[in-house]
């Protein structure tokens, strides 16, 4: 099958693999198709069922039971969206609440214009409540994940809501696998512009099998981009802290959201504010291992500022990490197999100092299995040691963190399109990712 990552296109092959090659170009191989749907693929969530059960107070007795919503615009994340029923009697959308600063869904009626019910829970889950700019608590569940109505007008009227989340099927036949639409009238496919970043799809030729059977093998032929080939997460950090090309989430810890590089961003001032991340992307027993991302100081930080960091063990030993530290200057720091967890690490520092206020892209390219650290600034090397060739102690990291400062230090900072890479990025890769300043989406 194909699969989708993020807004980019890669190929699986039938065996699992990723397709071979060295640079971008066409391939025709057979791949499987994943699953059929009758209409266009939408997210989830596209369709809400809302059921109300447990009705404390009857004073609204003559709203309904059951209202069915539909996400007006797909391009929306987060707090953005909003849900219209088919009549337009009601909408799900962002609501605040009056002088408590806190900031979740409500149920609006009368066109959008006035909020009847807000949606919240008594126990919050607070890996999932951040803090803007403006000092809100933001919620950032899903509609879906939060179980009691409650009336704008005081507590006593309270719902429980049933939830039914399902993706949409609209417009034409299509073979979700693929994002392709096949036009039954011209006998043809197309590909959804919309999720394929730009790359050019052709050729979709089905060779065993209907072209709507799950068990159909077709040949596919394609443009794909190498950039994301073996990219192990990336996070956009536009409002939230989802993996765009995987499913390796962060989690954050008091992380607020501004206006970043590319959308928006996380900010930290320290205290104790950061990114948890899984131990799915860990450079435990990795020979390769690349670190991306663009950061903006306001304030020069007391303590070294870690972009990335993977702390191994209780002790606090660094086993990989990259970012700035209090001289302004950025920096790549390991300890491999050759040093041990505990050794003594393997740093590269650069000669400039950054500026505040300046948007910069670093990267940090551990190439253990050849020898050598790489630090590149805005797209060039900055910096180079040669270690004992080996990889990283293959070995469960005690904790993973984006935007953490060492030793409780604070500062003010953005940073904004981090990546974790189980590769070690070529130099024109990393120039692909700076793109003469404007960055890039995966």
């Amino acid at each position: 099958m194909v699969r989708v990552l993020g807004n980019t296109w890669m190929p699986i092959g039938v065996g699992g693999n990723f397709m071979p090659g060295g640079t971008s170009g066409t391939s025709a191989e057979y791949y499987k198709c994943a699953s059929v749907s009758s209409g266009a693929s939408q997210p989830k969530g596209y369709n809400l069922t809302m059921s109300f059960i447990d009705v404390i107070d009857f004073d609204y007795a003559t709203e309904p039971t059951v209202i069915q919503l539909t996400m007006t615009d797909t391009t929306k994340t987060g707090l953005d969206r909003e849900w219209v029923s088919a009549d337009g009697a009601y909408t799900l959308k962002k609501y605040t609440s009056p002088g408590e600063g806190y900031i979740s869904w409500g149920l609006y009626k009368d066109n959008g214009n006035t909020c009847s019910h807000y949606i919240s829970s008594g126990l919050l889950d607070q890996n999932k409540i951040t803090t803007d700019a403006e000092g809100n608590s933001v919620d950032q569940r899903e509609p879906w994940e939060i179980s009691q109505l409650y009336s704008e007008a005081g507590f006593m009227d309270t719902k429980t809501i049933s939830w039914v989340v399902s993706e949409a099927a609209t417009g034409a036949k299509t073979w979700s696998g693929y994002k392709a639409v096949f036009d039954s009238g011209t006998g043809t496919w197309s590909f959804e512009s919309s999720v394929t970043g730009g790359l050019t799809y052709t050729s979709v030729t089905p060779i065993v099998g209907g072209i709507y059977s799950a068990d159909a093998l077709v040949t596919v032929s394609m443009l794909y981009d190498k950039i994301c080939n073996r990219c192990t997460a990336y996070y956009r950090l536009d409002g939230n802290c989802r993996d765009s090309v995987n499913i390796h989430d962060g989690i954050p810890n008091k992380i607020t959201f501004v206006d970043g590089k590319i959308g928006r961003c996380a900010h930290t001032n320290g205290s104790s504010q950061y990114i948890s991340l899984p131990n799915e992307v860990s450079v435990k027993g990795r020979t390769q291992v690349s670190y991306s991302g663009w950061c903006f100081i306001e304030s020069t930080p007391n303590k070294d500022f870690y972009i990335v960091t993977e702390i191994a063990n209780s002790s606090g030993y660094t086993r990989a990490s990259f970012g700035v530290n209090t001289s302004l200057l950025p920096f790549a720091v390991a300890r491999t197999v050759a040093t041990g967890d505990t050794g003594s690490i393997q740093k590269v520092t650069g000669t400039s100092p950054m500026s505040t206020g300046t948007w910069y892209f670093l990267c940090a390219v551990f190439d253990l299995s050849n020898g050598n650290i790489i630090l590149y600034v805005n797209g060039v090397a900055v910096g180079s040691l040669d270690v004992t060739a080996s990889s990283f102690v293959d070995a469960n990291p005690n904790r993973i963190r984006l935007f953490e400062f060492d030793e409780s230090g604070s500062g003010n900072v953005r940073a904004d399109e981090v990546g974790i890479w189980s590769k070690a990025l070529s130099a024109a890769e990393v120039s692909e990712l700076y793109n003469n300043g404007a960055g890039k989406l995966l």
